[in-house]
């Protein structure tokens, strides 16, 4: 199906729209006449823009539409944003807004959104950040925030200060900028989830992320630092850590008291890497271990501790439970 069939459009009762996983082209200029229309889903379609007719559509709780598939890499996160109808902020019942991409008027006028509880806006640019986020600041109601930046941008968080529970930011981040926001995420003790795609922090934006106790999930795509490390009492909830991408790394340390809730586990793209974590044996709640892609003698090593009687309980219960991964 490419076209909505203009019967459609005479449902003068209709709450609910779904259009997830079809071919459609456009949403035509008719969806104005849907004057109680509450829920509209078009993830995984065709759509590129939404008309201006959709802000008649006064009492919309849920916009969620989307072009193609999310892509493939760092865990199906990324969607292709939709070019926003003009004055998309006059539709001030919406609890859910995903995938619009930023504009110039639109992220000057967002902050009359505030019932949002979810946010996904794509091709940010730098330019947009300070708008952007100051309005984003305004939504206490607010619990899934995803900021995708434009191809080459770098999104500075300066003024982001958000309650989210769940956050995924993709792109560079002004690393002066890091530190305040990770400061902020921990004082409003809020977050649990935090995806950092392509962020490429620093070892001392690292030090300063460690600080954000409630987190339970964190998935860190690139990181430029050397060394990796875990100093005592960092991440006290974290029961899922994922890092892909650290191509300066050499050592990763593990100090005791660190992730003590620490479940999952998975390492890739980190060839620098020649023997397992220091410290991993004081991680007793790990079960998934996964490392994908290991150097050979990272390998090597693992099984000759294996076949060695003289290794500790606690590191041979580590060593069995690890598993490598090669694609």
């Amino acid at each position: 199906m490419e076209r909505i069939p203009e019967e459609v459009f005479n449902l003068f009762n209709l709450h609910y729209l779904g259009l997830n996983k079809t071919g459609i082209k456009e949403i035509p200029k008719s969806i104005g006449r849907l004057q109680n229309l509450q829920y509209l889903y078009a993830l995984e379609t065709r759509i590129t823009e939404i008309p201006n007719e959709l802000t008649k559509l006064q009492r919309l709780r849920v916009l969620m539409v989307a072009h193609g598939k999310p892509g493939a890499e760092d865990g199906n996160y990324i969607y292709n944003g939709i070019m926003p109808p003009k004055k998309i902020w006059k539709l001030n019942n919406l609890r859910v807004m995903t995938v619009i991409k930023a504009t110039d008027e639109m992220v000057r006028n967002l902050e009359t959104l505030t019932k949002l509880k979810t946010l996904d806006v794509t091709e940010i640019r730098s330019k947009h950040c300070e708008d952007l986020f100051t309005a984003i600041s305004k939504f206490t109601l607010l619990e899934w925030l995803f900021l995708i930046a434009n191809d080459g941008e770098v999104l500075q968080l300066q003024v982001l200060n958000t309650c989210a529970s769940v956050i995924v930011l993709s792109g560079k981040l002004e690393n002066t900028s890091v530190p305040q926001f990770f400061r902020s995420l921990q004082d409003h003790n809020c977050i649990r989830k935090l995806v950092l795609l392509y962020s490429w922090l620093d070892e001392n934006s690292f030090f300063c992320l460690q600080e954000i106790r409630s987190l339970t999930s964190l998935h860190l795509a690139g990181y430029q630092g050397n060394e990796l490390r875990f100093r005592e009492m960092s991440f006290l909830m974290l029961q899922q850590f994922v890092l892909v991408g650290a191509p300066l790394v050499q050592l990763i340390e593990i100090n005791q008291g660190a992730m003590p809730n620490l479940e999952k586990l998975h390492i890739d793209l980190i060839k620098g890497v020649k023997e397992l974590p220091q410290g991993i044996e004081y991680l007793s709640k790990l079960e998934d271990f996964v490392w994908y892609n290991p150097d050979t003698t990272l390998v090597e090593g693992v099984q000759r501790e294996r076949e060695d009687n003289q290794v500790g309980e606690d590191r041979m219960r580590i060593i069995k439970v690890v598993k490598f991964v090669t694609y």
